[in-house]
């Protein structure tokens, strides 16, 4: 047993003291981010929502809330480009060594559901994108009848009975897949 105790003790505590100063040394600090796949957004948008920047260590800080499993802040900056109403999907990769890149699906309009004038632009899934204009295209359908009490962009709008959205959306995809509407 003394043996193991000496061998963690002369051998594991000094490789984790390396891997620890190497991962809070300078070398690993962003350089360059890449951001890729917005078309609502400017780069620059993104890059706030993150809250990376050049000259930033790629993993510190870590969040730790009690309970939770650490967060790095590659994993905070996706969580909080996810929030933007338009981003659908957010990754953050880090490429070694100075490189961090951010890759943005964005979600597509599918409905506008009339609103004082003009109107909410949805997407298939009912997440309200904005409010639009009475101008939006002949592939964007209006869906009539949904009541809501509220909406916040990047959230279904606040409804008495959201089964009414949820069959609305579901009519209008399987109306556009048979080719009834385009």
């Amino acid at each position: 047993m003394k043996r193991f105790l000496f061998f963690i003790v002369f051998a594991f505590l000094p490789l984790c003291t390396l891997m620890a100063v190497f991962a809070w040394s300078p070398l690993l600090e962003i350089r360059t981010i890449d951001i890729t796949g917005q078309n609502h957004y400017k780069a620059e948008d993104i890059l706030a929502a993150s809250g990376l920047e050049t000259g930033a260590h790629p993993f510190l800080p870590v969040r730790w809330r009690r309970g939770e499993w650490p967060a790095l802040r590659i994993g905070t900056a996706a969580d909080a480009v996810r929030k933007l109403p338009w981003v659908a999907t957010a990754r953050v990769d880090w490429l070694p060594l100075h490189t961090v890149r951010i890759r943005v699906t964005e979600r597509v309009p599918f409905l506008v559901l009339p609103y004082l004038g003009g109107g909410l632009l949805l997407d298939d899934n009912g997440v309200v994108l904005e409010s639009a204009g009475k101008e939006t295209g002949p592939e964007i359908k209006e869906l009539r009848g949904i009541r809501f009490f509220g909406y916040v962009n990047g959230h279904v709008p606040e409804m008495g009975d959201p089964l009414l959205l949820e069959t609305g959306i579901r009519v209008l995809q399987t109306l556009r897949r048979s080719g009834s509407v385009e």
